[in-house]
């Protein structure tokens, strides 16, 4: 039997038994994580590609809606009488007026601010399934697929009002402040972007208010468990702190009702 500090027959000390490493093995029907990412990139990929393509065909559909007929209707006219003609709100009607008299008075033109959004929207969300679901990519291809191909997508991202589609865009970039405020411990990047979106979301669509309310949770969640460990005080004035700036979007949102 072995008996710690004993000494062997050669007067030196006896060294305790080795125990072997375990052998670790790729288990059967896995790929090396290696190959997989770059599978997973390649899906993304060919997704974002598609997603394009299929948004650049519907940006020539001949095809007028009747917010579209009424907005290009009095096209010529100058713009501050241009947008006292219609409800919409400023962002939309200015966006139609400058894109036109831009492209010459072309139709993709006119619905060129659409398929910007809705471009960068998907590149966004292909980049976000990459990033942070990396070991999730049976949820993060799905997801991305429903997003290039999607019959409401595929609508607004060529519709000839940009507020939709900027809407969409600017969710996207909200979640992705949350997801990288709670991977990177660095709020300011975050924070910064979440409360520059606040301030001006109540121009674009009061609908934004729901995503906006989401991230200043979520950011606010983040920071409270970053510092676990400290008193409960501490912490929450952290949490405190991150969040605070984001209540400038919701004055920004109150002003805008009243």
């Amino acid at each position: 039997m072995f008996t710690p500090g004993a000494n062997s027959e050669s007067g030196g000390p006896v060294q305790p038994p080795q125990i072997p490493e375990p052998e670790l093995k790729t288990p059967r029907g896995l790929v090396p994580s290696s190959f997989g990412s770059r599978l997973h990139l390649l899906v993304l990929t060919i997704l974002v590609i598609l997603g394009l393509h299929a948004y650049g065909i519907q940006l020539g559909a001949r095809d007028f809606l009747g917010d579209e007929y009424i907005t290009m209707s009095v096209i010529q006219l100058p713009l501050a009488e241009y947008m006292d003609s219609h409800h919409y709100n400023g962002t939309i009607t200015s966006t139609f007026w400058i894109c036109n008299r831009l492209s010459g008075g072309e139709l993709w033109a006119y619905r060129l601010p659409s398929l910007v959004c809705g471009s960068l929207t998907l590149v966004l969300m292909a980049f976000i399934c990459f990033r942070y679901f990396q070991q999730s990519v049976a949820l993060a291809i799905p997801c991305l697929a429903l997003a290039s191909f999607s019959l409401q997508n595929l609508f607004f991202f060529r519709f000839g009002m940009p507020t939709y589609a900027l809407y969409t865009f600017l969710s996207v970039v909200l979640l992705w402040a949350a997801l990288r405020f709670g991977e990177s411990h660095k709020p300011v990047v975050s924070v910064v972007v979440a409360t520059a979106i606040g301030v001006v979301a109540p121009l674009i669509y009061f609908i934004l208010l729901i995503p906006f309310s989401a991230t200043a949770v979520l950011i606010a969640y983040h920071a409270f468990v970053q510092r676990r460990g400290s008193r409960p005080l501490l912490r929450l004035r952290y949490s405190l702190l991150c969040a605070g700036p984001l209540v400038l979007g919701f004055v920004s949102f109150a002003v805008r009702w009243l």
